[in-house]
């Protein structure tokens, strides 16, 4: 039976998702280098699927971007779709099978009009808090916030993601210097700071039998503070 000339080759097909995966790098690590293996493995973790298959289901790959980066999502997205739009005005020209693929596939990373330069941190820098909470200091607190850190990171990260961000970031000398955390994990991850962050603060409030409760204006050490003061209220 002869092959539909409809239908793209195998090595067509292999092209466009080596191209796609290129595309979706370049546009990640604009926000940090190490940002885009956690993504990947959120893929993995959510939809069983490796990053090579981002070409047959970018739309499943998208919704892990947003999920992962939250109110960000959609400004990592923007990067992926401008680095698929140059992709696409390359190939224009010479192969437009290849082109209209990429064009399928942009339309799940459309660049958004205003979208946050990645030169610029998408998590505020801190300034110095100064003194922290005495609280932070006390060993039962101090066990408590540890075992939030591990399993937060870990339901994003997965063990071995744990390891190497504990290993590379030196975290356990300043798990109870928030802002200095902070700072670490801000410098490996920029955007993907967030929901690490967030993952870590609800099993802290977990732990600390309440339910964590974002506030505007709050910031990682701002939590780990109220989450301090909470402790200290229920050891009374």
């Amino acid at each position: 039976m002869a092959l539909s000339l409809k239908e793209p080759s195998r090595e067509v097909s292999q092209g466009i998702s080596e191209l796609l995966v290129s595309c979706v790098e370049n546009g990640i690590e604009k926000y940090g280098s190490s940002v885009k293996f956690v993504v990947y493995h959120r893929f993995r973790q959510e939809h069983g699927l490796e990053i090579s298959s981002v070409a047959e289901r970018p739309d499943l790959f998208a919704s892990t971007i947003d999920k992962f980066f939250g109110v960000q999502g959609e400004a990592v997205r923007s990067c992926i779709g401008r680095e698929i739009q140059n992709a696409i005005e390359r190939l224009e020209s010479t192969n437009s099978d290849e082109a209209a693929l990429l064009k399928s596939a942009r339309e799940h990373f459309r660049p958004v009009k205003q979208d946050i330069s990645a030169s610029e941190p998408v998590v505020e820098a801190f300034s110095d808090y100064g003194r922290m909470s005495l609280v932070l200091r006390e060993p039962a607190f101090f066990l408590i916030l540890r075992e939030s850190v591990l399993a937060g990171l870990a339901k994003v990260l997965g063990e071995d993601g744990v390891q190497s961000t504990f290993y590379h970031l030196e975290l356990a000398t300043c798990i109870e210097k928030p802002v200095q955390f902070h700072r670490r994990l801000h410098s490996m991850y920029r955007a993907g700071t967030i929901p690490l962050e967030k993952a870590i603060l609800i099993e802290l409030f977990k732990k600390l039998h309440t339910t964590f409760r974002e506030r505007k204006g709050f910031e990682y050490p701002d939590y780990v503070n109220e989450a301090g003061r909470v402790f200290q209220a229920q050891s009374r």
